[in-house]
C-alpha cells in the first residue's frame, strides 16, 4: 500500500512539472490553407478557424501554406504568452497611408556583403508604418532608417523576428535610407511593407521617389615638354620617364601624347578652334571635353616617328632607365607614334610613363597632357 502511495506521489508531481512546461495556446487563422508547426502538418483550416494546441515551453515556428501565400510565425511560449495567437492575417493599413516598400526580400547573412537598402524622400512630421516578418525559422535580421544627409539614424531595430504596425514620425524633410540586414550565418528570407502616412501640412503631389545626380570632375594632372634623346647621344640616355600621379579618387583618366613641334601645334589650333564655339565655357581643355565625351576625339597624326611609349611602375621604371628587362601594363602601349591618346577607365597609384627613342641621330621634344576625372554621385529630391 505504502509503494502505489508513492507512485501516486510521484506520478502527481511529474504531471505537475510537465504541465508547467507546456502551455495550451488557441492559433487563430485569418486564411484558409495548411497549418504547420515546427515542420509537422497539425491540420487544414479555413478562415477564421481556431486551433487549439498545446505546445511546450520554447521557440516555435508556426507556418500557414496555402496555393498563393505563406505566413509564418515565429513565438516564444512561456508563463507570459497570450493565449491567442493569430496568423496570416492582413495588417490594416490607415486609409490616408501610401505604400512605398512592399517586397519579399534575401538577405546573404554573414557569409555575403549584401545589404537590403532603398531610398526615398519624405516629408516633415510625416508617419512611417513598419511591418517586416522573418519568414525562416529561427531567423532574425535588424532594420535602420537613417537620414541621407547627416547620417542620423531615426530608427533601428535589431536582431528582430517580427515588427508589427510600428510607426514612426520623420524628424525633417530630406532622404531616408531604410537598410534591412541579417547577421545569422545563412541567408533569411523577410516580408517587409513600408507604409507612408503624410504630414497634413505635406504638399499634395509631394514626391517620395528621387533622383542619382551624377557630378564629374576633372583635374589636370600634366601637361609638359620633354625631351627623348636619340640612342647615340653622349650626354643623355634615350629613355625618359615621367611620373604620373593620378588623384586618389579618381574613377576615369585620359592622356595624349604628341612627338615634335608640329603635333604640339595642331593641338594648340585645336584648342583655339575650341574656344571660339559654345563648347568653351564648359571647358578650354580638349582632353576635358573628349574624357566627357563632347567631342569625338583629339588631334592625331599618321606620319610614323621613333618614340615608343609604355607605362610602367616605380620599380619597372627604374629597370627600363637602366636598359634592363621590365615588366609594363599591357592597357595601352605603342611603337613608333607621332600622336596618341586614350581613356583609361581604372586609377593606378604608381604609375610612370616610359618613352623611348630608337633614332641614332634624332632627338625629339614630346608633349605629354593628362587629366583625372573624379565621378561621384547623390540622392536628390524631386521638386
Amino acid at each position: 500500500m505504502k509503494r502505489i502511495s508513492t507512485l501516486l506521489i510521484l506520478f502527481f508531481i511529474t504531471n505537475l512539472v510537465y504541465s508547467q512546461t507546456q502551455k495550451e495556446v488557441i492559433i487563430v487563422t485569418c486564411a484558409k490553407g495548411t497549418l504547420i508547426i515546427d515542420g509537422t502538418t497539425v491540420a487544414t483550416v479555413d478562415a477564421d478557424d481556431a486551433s487549439k494546441q498545446t505546445l511546450s515551453y520554447g521557440e516555435h515556428y508556426i507556418q500557414l501554406k496555402n496555393d498563393n501565400e505563406k505566413f509564418s510565425l515565429t513565438v516564444v511560449i512561456d508563463e507570459s504568452t497570450k493565449g491567442i495567437l493569430k496568423i496570416g492575417c492582413k495588417t490594416d493599413v490607415p486609409t490616408n497611408a501610401k505604400r512605398i516598400i512592399d517586397k519579399e526580400v534575401s538577405l546573404t547573412g554573414a557569409l555575403g556583403t549584401t545589404v537590403e537598402q532603398n531610398v526615398f524622400a519624405l516629408d516633415f512630421e510625416d508617419e512611417i508604418l513598419i511591418n517586416c516578418d522573418i519568414l525562416n525559422k529561427k531567423g532574425n535580421a535588424t532594420l535602420s532608417i537613417v537620414e541621407y544627409e547627416t547620417g542620423r539614424e531615426i530608427y533601428r531595430k535589431d536582431r528582430f523576428e517580427l515588427i508589427a504596425n510600428e510607426k514612426v514620425k520623420v524628424p525633417a524633410r530630406g532622404i531616408y535610407y531604410f537598410s534591412l540586414f541579417t547577421e545569422a550565418l545563412f541567408g533569411k528570407t523577410a516580408k517587409i511593407t513600408i507604409d507612408r502616412i503624410a504630414s497634413p501640412n505635406s504638399k499634395t503631389f509631394f514626391k517620395t521617389s528621387v533622383l542619382v545626380k551624377t557630378d564629374t570632375v576633372s583635374t589636370e594632372i600634366l601637361n609638359t615638354t620633354t625631351r627623348v634623346f636619340s640612342s647615340t647621344n653622349i650626354d643623355h640616355s634615350n629613355r625618359t620617364t615621367l611620373r604620373i600621379t593620378l588623384p586618389q579618387n579618381t574613377t576615369y583618366w585620359t592622356y595624349w601624347i604628341g612627338v615634335g613641334q608640329e603635333a604640339k601645334d595642331k593641338m594648340d589650333n585645336f584648342t583655339s578652334t575650341l574656344s571660339k564655339g559654345a563648347i568653351k565655357y564648359l571647358s578650354p581643355n580638349p582632353l576635358v571635353l573628349f574624357g566627357m565625351n563632347l567631342i569625338s576625339s583629339l588631334p592625331s597624326m599618321n606620319v610614323p616617328s621613333t618614340i615608343n611609349y609604355r607605362f610602367v611602375s616605380t620599380k619597372d621604371a627604374q629597370l627600363f632607365s637602366k636598359k634592363q628587362p621590365h615588366n609594363y601594363y599591357t592597357f595601352k602601349f605603342a611603337d613608333n607614334v607621332s600622336t596618341d591618346y586614350a581613356i583609361i577607365k581604372f586609377n593606378l597609384p604608381d604609375l610612370v610613363l616610359a618613352m623611348n627613342n630608337t633614332s641614332a641621330m634624332e632627338g625629339h621634344d614630346v608633349t605629354v597632357r593628362v587629366v583625372a576625372f573624379s565621378v561621384s554621385s547623390k540622392y536628390v529630391m524631386i521638386e
